[in-house]
């Protein structure tokens, strides 16, 4: 973990620490949205890192911003405490690890999940039971179709990942004959 990675995930901890009780649902769907906002809009934060704006127009443009997405007064206000302590840049990785940490503390998991062809909503839900049953926890799950994968599926989490796809198959076959033609 980088160093500014590291200092992100004190501040999720910090936040969830005072605020995790008070953290309702639409709040992390919300946040899930900012994070999409910010992954889109990279100039955002660029914008805010120019020096001849005031810190006080700064604050009234993320105020604005983050009502506008409805934000909680709470977020809001570490994220104020980011820009004036000079760790705007680090906004993307905070909203990430509170999503991130409050799932942890909650006992839940989110994957994305590919598959080579689209699958009935019973398939879907005997992946996310086997999931929940491998890992002990509740499981959230994104479904996706991914052609690449020629058949199979990829199971992904932030900690966990799994490949049993024809794609991965031939790439480890290929890997392993390119292996044997160097030695």
């Amino acid at each position: 973990m980088l160093k500014n990675e590291k200092i992100a995930l004190r501040y999720a901890r910090a936040y969830l620490n005072v605020y995790q009780t008070k953290l309702l649902e639409h709040d992390n769907e919300r946040l899930e949205s900012l994070a999409f906002f910010l992954t889109r809009n990279r100039v955002v934060i660029a914008y805010l890192a120019v020096p001849r704006l005031s810190m006080q127009e700064k604050e009234l443009f993320l105020t604005a911003m983050l009502t506008l997405l409805r934000i909680s007064d709470s977020f809001i206000n570490l994220v104020l405490v980011l820009l004036k302590q000079g760790r705007i840049e680090l906004l993307e990785d905070v909203v990430h690890y509170v999503l991130h940490e409050n799932q942890v503390r909650h006992g839940m998991q989110t994957f994305a999940i590919s598959s080579s062809q689209a699958l009935s909503h019973e398939e879907q839900q005997q992946i996310v039971q086997f999931l929940e049953h491998k890992i002990g926890s509740s499981v959230t799950a994104g479904f996706s179709i991914d052609p690449a994968l020629i058949y199979g599926i990829k199971l992904q989490s932030e900690s966990l990942f799994f490949d049993n796809s024809i794609a991965k198959k031939l790439k480890d076959a290929r890997q392993e004959l390119l292996r044997q033609v160097e030695v």
